[in-house]
């Protein structure tokens, strides 16, 4: 059961890959909820924040709302983990991995919740095997959906209970890839 697993789980990573590249699947709007606001905001407009500094009208309009500086936001978008894709599939085919998904799976989501783990994976699989290193807007613009939702409370609060701990993560991750 487990080889029928990997195998499936090997498979949706391909699919997702070549789905990806293809340009068949690709986040285009992000809809940005911060407790009772929400404001839909393209992918390119967060890519302009993370990359310039500079947030759009529609973005500059949630930060505001939301009571977050851009520059805040920009880091935590920006913020990058070393992860390449033989460590992403061993990280998210373990217990650990598992209940990351679970985790980060509350904070950048589908429309249906149900898919959020699948979507996630496939998303940070795509991002892995781009380089080696990943940030949260390289999972939103490799999202196999077109819109994703993300809770800029929980992202915010995801950012600031990794930062203290990076250097660890970075660490354990390099531990992995001499296995």
């Amino acid at each position: 059961m487990m080889g029928l697993a990997k195998w499936g789980f090997g498979f949706a990573a391909a699919s997702s890959i070549l789905l990806w590249a293809s340009g068949a699947i690709a986040a285009e709007r992000i809809i940005l909820k911060y407790g009772p606001f929400e404001q839909t905001v393209t992918v390119e407009e967060l890519i302009t924040l993370a990359e310039t500094g500079e947030a759009s009208p529609r973005v500059e309009r949630y930060l505001r709302r939301a009571n977050q500086s851009p520059e805040t936001f920009q880091n935590a978008l920006s913020r990058s983990i070393p992860l390449d894709v033989v460590a992403a599939d061993r990280i998210l085919n373990s217990p650990i991995g598992e209940a990351a998904l679970n985790e980060v799976g509350e904070v950048i989501y589908p429309r249906t919740r149900r898919t959020a783990g699948q979507s996630l994976r496939a998303a940070i699989v795509v991002s892995a095997s781009r380089g080696d290193r990943m940030t949260a807007l390289d999972i939103m613009r490799n999202y196999p959906t077109r819109d994703i939702y993300v809770d800029g409370n929980r992202l915010l609060s995801l950012y600031e209970e990794l930062s203290p701990i990076q250097q660890r993560i970075e660490d354990f991750l390099g531990v992995l890839r001499r296995f």
